[in-house]
């Protein structure tokens, strides 16, 4: 992706680079997209998109607009770039898409807006944690409104867990049993009971409902443990 954080840029690039491409003002209000952003969202033409929030969008990922909203606020507060696997029913059917947002600024170094790319993700591996996270979500039905959208890395980075502690608490949100965890990561099942144990004591939880609850409630549900991406070649067995 090229460095749009430099405070000019021509919309010209966007016929060169791969992708679907979105900038937006401080308000989340788009001021211009890509052809294939357009398109992606349903709408007839890349013009049809200024003006338009997250709210307008023409398929089904409009109802994760608050959530994309909240994550171009989390851009614009903490000027970092923010990663996220997003899984929506788009306009020509359900695609799995990983997304880049980053601040935009004007010549003056002021912030803009945001930018979002987004690159499909068509290999196996990714295919089946789409899959999965879309099936598959015994926890509560107050998750299942944004559920689509993940940042990579997110909670999981911010509580300092190790790979092994953030592989785990993830499958657990997922519904997996220590034994399937177990299968899953290659360990012994004792292994995995003793990386529950440390998390529990870690989020002060007495028990595994208690860690799953705090976990949903504290934002755990929306993110993906950076490790997940790179290591699982098969994660729904």
């Amino acid at each position: 992706m090229p460095n749009l954080l430099q405070p000019s840029f021509s919309e010209d690039i966007f016929s060169q680079v791969p992708g679907a491409f979105v900038w937006k003002d401080l308000d989340s209000t788009f001021l211009g997209a890509n052809a294939e952003y357009a398109q992606l969202f349903g709408f007839k033409s890349k013009e049809e998109v200024i003006g338009k929030t997250d709210h307008d969008l023409q398929c089904k990922a409009a109802e994760h607009a608050d959530r994309f909203r909240a994550l171009d606020q989390t851009v614009l507060q903490s000027q970092k770039i923010i990663k996220a696997l997003e899984i929506h029913k788009y306009a020509d059917g359900i695609k799995v898409y990983l997304t880049t947002r980053q601040a935009l600024k004007n010549p003056d170094n002021s912030l803009r807006g945001t930018i979002c790319h987004g690159i499909e993700l068509n290999n196996q591996l990714y295919a089946e944690i789409g899959t999965m996270l879309l099936r598959f979500n015994p926890i509560a039905d107050r998750c299942s409104d944004k559920e689509g959208s993940y940042s990579i890395g997110g909670k999981y980075a911010e509580a300092f867990l190790s790979r092994r502690e953030s592989e785990i608490l993830f499958f657990l949100l997922r519904g997996k049993s220590a034994k399937a965890i177990a299968c899953l990561l290659k360990i012994s099942f004792r292994t995995v009971e003793k990386y529950v144990e440390n998390l529990k004591i870690k989020f002060l939880c007495k028990n595994k409902a208690d860690l799953i609850s705090y976990a949903i409630e504290t934002g755990f549900i929306y993110s993906i443990p950076n490790s997940l991406l790179s290591e699982f070649s098969n994660p729904l067995n």
